[in-house]
């Protein structure tokens, strides 16, 4: 009884179930029991991801992707990926977001990611290095600024360089990344911390 069945889901969604407004988006995005509205679709994946359900994130991926119900967007998707792989998830849903970012292996925001995988997890200085120098010469924000830092002391690979270490970090500021701006503050201006 597929009433029966929508009027349920309905009440569901209206409860605020994140389940139910994730499986109601992938019913819009099919046209399933419910008219084809990829604009609907996608704002229930929005919803339901915001609200911390990770399989919504990777749908969400989906519609940054192709298009349905917003604008193509492959640094949004490959941001919902990421958010899953960082966050505390099952393995399945991880799985499932590693899977799907490595068609993205070469984008900025992806080599950051594995950079830091080898800091953390399978401790590789050379290989952290490769990985950050390049999404930083790619413009990726992040992966500038740590460049920067580690310049600045002369750790993590990096020999000291004060003055690339501030070239760096400079262009993560012009992206308007908060810590680089306040890192520029006292390495431009000495009295800067004593204020």
């Amino acid at each position: 009884d597929l009433d029966k069945g929508l009027k349920y889901l309905q009440q569901g969604v209206n409860n605020g179930d994140v389940y139910l407004i994730n499986y109601l988006g992938t019913l819009y995005l099919e046209g399933k029991g419910v008219p084809k509205d990829y604009e609907q679709a996608f704002t229930s994946f929005a919803i339901a991801a915001e609200n911390g359900y990770p399989y919504a994130l990777i749908n969400l991926a989906d519609c940054f992707e192709q298009g349905y119900g917003t604008e193509i967007d492959i640094d949004e998707a490959v941001n919902c990926y990421l958010e899953v792989l960082d966050g505390y998830f099952d393995d399945d849903v991880k799985e499932l977001a590693n899977t799907e970012i490595k068609k993205y292996k070469n984008h900025p925001a992806v080599l950051y990611h594995f950079s830091q995988k080898y800091v953390l997890e399978e401790p590789n200085q050379e290989k952290y290095v490769e990985l950050l120098e390049i999404s930083a010469a790619n413009g990726y924000p992040p992966a500038q600024y740590e460049l920067g830092k580690n310049l600045e002391v002369g750790i993590g690979g990096f020999e000291k360089d004060v003055e690339k270490a501030k070239e760096w970090i400079e262009k993560a500021a012009e992206q308007g990344h908060e810590e680089a701006l306040y890192t520029l503050q006292y390495m431009t201006n000495p009295n800067f911390l004593i204020k």
